[in-house]
This record gives structure tokens, C-alpha cells and sequence, in this order.
């Protein structure tokens, strides 16, 4: 590896929560302009939940639902949401602050603009 590259490590739970924000936003993007999501979407989104699923332990976990064979749309939404939420309340108080410096939109933005002025 060159010299002047720089390894950023993560934890497992951050990568998924924006893989999560990422879904979430493309699947409501794509639902939007009446796109149906297709297999690769279905097949990513059980992966999604495994992975979230691995991560959780307790009443969270235990709580994530079946997967259908063909989820709805909006049953992949919801769910995918949720595990975001899920997993965003394990993140340590700076990833949660990273999280949040990423978003251009919302609360964290809004605090970010008053804090520049």
C-alpha cells in the first residue's frame, strides 16, 4: 500500500447503518416515480436484514420479522427503517455525530448551519 493512503477502519453496525439510510433513500426514490423494487432490490434487502440481524441481540432481534418471499415494497421500506433506527441507537456518540455531520437534511443540519454562523 503507498504511503500517503490512509486505512479508515469502521464497525461493522456504522457501515450497516448507512447501508440502511442508503436503501431506505433509493428504495423511496425509486417508489416515488412508481418504480417497482426488482430481485436484486429483494435480494439485497435480505441481506441488509441478516446482517442487522447478526449485529442485534435481545427484544430488537427478536422482533425482526420473516421475510416473505416477495416483500412488499412498502413492508421493505418500513422495515428497513426501523432497523436503522434500531441500529443507530448503538452507535457510539462520535459515529452517531458523524452520522448525523453527513446528513444534508433535518435536525443535524439545521443545528450544523447555526453553529457556523
Amino acid at each position: 500500500m503507498p504511503e500517503n493512503e490512509k486505512l479508515i477502519h469502521r464497525r461493522a453496525i456504522f457501515l450497516r447503518v448507512y447501508e440502511l439510510e442508503g436503501f431506505c433513500h433509493g428504495l423511496s426514490q425509486a417508489l416515488a416515480v412508481g418504480q417497482s423494487p426488482g430481485p436484486m432490490t429483494q435480494q439485497y434487502f435480505r441481506t441488509l436484514v441478516k446482517g442487522a440481524s447478526d449485529v442485534l441481540v435481545g427484544p430488537g432481534k427478536d422482533e425482526i420479522p420473516d421475510i416473505e418471499p416477495n416483500p412488499s415494497p412498502t413492508d421493505m421500506l418500513v422495515v428497513a427503517s426501523i432497523l436503522r433506527s434500531l441500529l443507530t441507537a448503538f452507535l457510539t456518540p462520535d459515529e452517531r455525530e458523524e452520522q448525523q455531520s453527513a446528513q444534508p437534511f433535518g435536525f443535524a443540519a439545521g443545528t450544523r448551519a447555526s453553529k457556523d454562523r
